[in-house]
């Protein structure tokens, strides 16, 4: 909500366009301008937060994968070892 600059009326952003009691505009209302600085940095930020995330899972992914190989190679150098003891 903000405060129509011409005649006071409380004005809900969400629902109207311009001022329910006397049809003012509100798109250079400083209380507006502040509400949509705010709501463009909540919304950088939760972008950030999401490639954060997005590159988190991938580097956990590359990892586990690594650590598969790696205990893959492990088990096929101890069965090969274990046949060659066999024979």
């Amino acid at each position: 909500m903000i405060i129509c600059e011409h005649c006071g009326t409380k004005i809900d952003i969400i629902k109207d366009k311009r001022c329910p009691n006397c049809g003012a505009s509100y798109a250079k209302n400083n209380d507006y301008l502040e509400y949509k600085r705010l709501e463009k940095e909540r919304q950088e930020n939760v972008n950030s937060f999401i490639k954060f995330v997005r590159k988190m899972f991938a580097t956990n992914y590359i990892i586990s994968i690594i650590v598969f190989i790696f205990i893959l190679a492990i088990f096929v150098f101890l069965f090969i070892n274990f046949a060659s003891r066999m024979n």
